[in-house]
C-alpha cells in the first residue's frame, strides 16, 4: 500500500508543481542551430508533459498548452540528398557551442536518427524520420520540451516518501480496526485489498519509474508519472475500480468495534 501512496502523492504533487511553473518560453534560437538558412514552422504541443487524453481540462492540458507543453520546429523537409547523420553531427555542434549539453541518441522509435540535448530545464530532441534514398527529401524535427528543475525534484521527492508513511499508517489502522472481526469480513477485506494492490502496484511502479527517469534525465521526458494510471492494463477503469474497492475498504473498517471497545467489552 505505501508504494501506491507514495506514487499517488508523486503524481499530486508533481502536477501540482506544473501548474505554478512558467510557461515554455519560444526559443526561436534553436531553428537556425539545426535547420541553417531553411524556413521552419513551430507549433506548440501538450503531449510532452500530459498524457493525450485522459482527465479533462487540468490534466490533459487543453486550458493552457503554452504552460504544460512543449515546442515542435521543423521545416518542410531536409534538402534533397542530406545525409541525416551529418547532418545531425552539424546540429549538435551547433547547439552544444550555444550552451547545450549533449546527452545521447534517444530510444525514440519514431525517428531514424536523433539526438538529445539539455540546457537549464529544458530539453531539445532532434531528429530524421527517413533514411537518405536516392536523393529524396529528409523529413526532421527539433522538439523542445521541459525537464524538473531541482526544486520540484526535492518537493516530489517529499511528497512521495510522506505519501509512503501515509499508506503504512492507514495499512495500519485498517488491520486494527478489522482484528476483531470474524473470519468471513476479515476474509472480505483482505481479498478487497488483495485486489487493490493488484489493479494498483504494477501501474504505481511503472509511475514512479517514470518519475525517477523524468527526475535524474535518464532519457527524453516523455511523460508524466500519472500518464501510468492510463497504461497496461484495464486503462483508466483501473483506477476508478481501485478507488471503489478502497472506499468499501475504509468503510468497512469504520464500522467495525475499535480495539477500546473491544477491551471494555472484555473487561465488563
Amino acid at each position: 500500500m505505501s508504494v501506491v501512496t507514495g506514487f499517488l502523492a508523486v503524481c499530486a504533487a508533481e502536477a501540482v508543481a506544473w501548474s505554478v511553473g512558467p510557461a515554455v518560453p519560444d526559443l526561436k534560437s534553436v531553428a537556425p542551430l539545426v535547420f541553417a538558412g531553411q524556413s521552419v514552422q513551430q507549433s506548440r504541443d501538450s503531449y510532452i508533459i500530459v498524457p493525450g487524453g485522459g482527465w479533462r481540462g487540468y490534466f490533459t492540458g487543453v486550458d493552457d498548452e503554452d504552460r504544460y507543453g512543449g515546442q515542435t520546429i521543423a521545416p518542410q523537409s531536409l534538402p534533397a540528398g542530406t545525409d541525416p547523420a551529418r547532418w545531425l553531427d552539424t546540429a549538435r555542434a551547433g547547439l552544444q557551442a550555444d550552451g547545450w549539453r549533449y546527452r545521447g541518441d534517444t530510444s525514440d522509435p519514431t525517428y531514424e536518427h536523433s539526438i538529445w540535448l539539455t540546457r537549464d530545464d529544458y530539453t531539445l530532441e532532434v531528429g530524421s524520420w527517413d533514411e537518405a534514398v536516392d536523393g529524396e527529401p529528409v523529413s526532421a524535427d527539433a522538439v523542445v520540451g521541459r525537464a524538473m528543475p531541482w526544486w520540484m525534484v526535492t518537493t516530489t521527492a517529499l511528497a512521495g516518501l510522506l505519501g509512503a508513511f501515509a499508506g503504512w499508517l492507514l495499512s495500519g489502522w485498517v488491520s486494527r480496526r478489522t482484528e476483531r472481526y470474524g473470519p468471513a469480513l476479515r476474509t472480505v477485506v483482505t481479498t478487497l485489498t488483495a485486489v487493490v494492490l493488484f489493479l494498483m502496484v504494477p501501474h504505481a511502479l511503472f509511475g514512479l519509474h517514470l518519475a525517477t527517469s523524468n527526475a535524474l534525465l535518464l532519457d527524453v521526458p516523455s511523460a508524466p508519472p500519472w500518464v501510468a494510471l492510463f497504461s497496461m492494463y484495464f486503462t483508466g477503469d483501473m483506477f476508478v475500480a481501485a478507488v471503489i474497492l478502497t472506499c468499501v475498504i475504509l468503510v468497512l473498517a469504520l464500522l467495525g468495534p475499535s480495539r477500546e471497545r473491544g477491551s471494555s467489552a472484555v473487561i465488563s
